[in-house]
């Protein structure tokens, strides 16, 4: 299935543009090169090599320097994955003012893939000629994925404790059952705020209780991780509690 790509220009969004890409481009003019009244002279328009910012696990921005030469000069991006042998390519804008001098041009290049090298280059062109840009490489993030562990879970008569370890600030919470499908004996929810170690205890309902003063009590520990933006993550453990006298 084929990317839908958008490009924005002075405030307008023009749909269906091709590759799977999308663009938003945006320039703002650097103070001219040639003093105010000095005669203008064309010819084939230059290029400086891409800056790149703004990576996400999604883009990034590409930027670069163009003179255009003193002629209307079209511009485009073209990208690919590191060692590719084909080049995908930006539709082309078109700069129509400040002909003389350096401008700032950026297009935002999304969606990419996450955890990815890319090899970017700028691609201009005028009355006189095409000139290509040195390439420039960048990787996208990777998708961080939240974590959960347990460990030390111990099981008393007044219900559970146990050290859970989590991989940024969200809310942690712990179910013990008698069995996958059995009754709940004790929930508890505990939010933290930054990574790291915290005691989770989890007190025995009145059901649990009761159940334990006639046999011991096999419980399966559900400990769930929610962070603060991003999917939830689990962890599964097996205790076993002594009868209570």
């Amino acid at each position: 299935m084929k990317a839908i790509m958008g490009v924005l220009v002075a405030g307008a969004m023009v749909l269906g543009l091709a590759p799977a890409a999308h663009a938003t481009v945006r320039y703002a003019p650097t103070a001219a090169l040639t003093e105010m009244g000095a005669l203008e002279q064309s010819g084939l328009p230059s290029v400086s090599a891409p800056d790149v910012s703004g990576v996400s696990d999604y883009g990034a921005t590409i930027a670069s320097q163009i003179e255009p030469g003193g002629e209307p000069t079209s511009y485009s991006v073209q990208y690919r994955v590191r060692g590719a042998s084909e080049w995908n390519s930006t539709p082309d804008w078109t700069l129509t003012d400040n002909l003389v001098g350096a401008t700032r041009v950026s297009v935002t290049l999304e969606p990419l893939a996450p955890d990815t090298a890319y090899e970017v280059q700028f691609v201009v062109s005028n009355s006189f000629g095409s000139v290509t840009s040195a390439t420039s490489t960048f990787r996208t993030n990777a998708v961080e994925t939240a974590m959960v562990s347990v460990a030390k879970l111990r099981g008393k008569k007044s219900g559970l404790t146990s050290k859970v370890t989590v991989s940024e600030a969200g809310r942690i919470g712990q179910k013990a059952s008698s069995g996958m499908l059995g009754p709940t004996r004790c929930q508890s929810f505990k939010r933290v705020d930054a990574a790291g170690t915290y005691t989770v205890t989890c007190t025995f309902n009145k059901q649990a209780r009761k159940a334990s003063r006639k046999k011991a009590l096999k419980l399966v520990v559900a400990t769930t991780f929610e962070p603060s933006s991003g999917a939830a993550v689990g962890d599964i453990s097996r205790v076993k509690v002594k009868r209570k006298h």
